[in-house]
């Protein structure tokens, strides 16, 4: 792939998702170009991208990371389409059948009581850090903010 069509992929990614996540969405679409051939790739069929979820899935991949290598697949498919290069998308029908363990196992869970000794027990080790960090700590016991909305977090 050159630069230009680099570029190209990476802005059709950008429209839809985040900076953070175009690092990941590239490196398993280059990893999926790697193993077919750049060429082969571009004018792969159906059955050829099933053998490629095989590969994947022999590998001992979780049916999770899976889907996600999938969709970075489709998407790589999906821009060919909308930039020209091919006329039709050859995986836009396949979906994987894993079952996803979605649960949280309840005793990995912290208790009220857990949570807030932790919090009265954090000292910090940089005296600057430490009211940042109890700020921090304190969002996410008190409000579950999660990490991605930490980050956003603007003063």
């Amino acid at each position: 792939m050159n630069e230009k069509e680099k570029n190209s992929l990476e802005r059709h990614i950008l429209e839809n998702h985040s900076s953070r996540a175009l690092y990941n969405y590239m490196r398993t679409i280059r990893q999926y170009l790697n193993h077919e051939g750049e060429e082969a790739a571009k004018t792969a069929v159906y059955s050829r991208i099933v053998d490629y979820m095989g590969v994947l899935r022999k590998q001992g991949m979780h049916p999770k990371t899976m889907r996600n290598h999938l969709y970075a697949v489709k998407m790589y498919y999906q821009w060919l389409v909308e930039s020209g290069q091919r006329d039709d998308h050859p995986c836009r029908d396949l979906y994987l059948r894993d079952k996803i363990n979605r649960a949280i196992p309840v005793e990995s869970l912290y208790t009220k009581v857990e949570l807030e000794e932790m919090l009265k027990g954090y000292t910090g080790r940089l005296p600057l850090m430490r009211r940042r960090d109890t700020v921090v700590l304190s969002l996410l016991v008190h409000q579950a903010v999660t990490n991605f909305e930490l980050i956003e977090l603007k003063v």
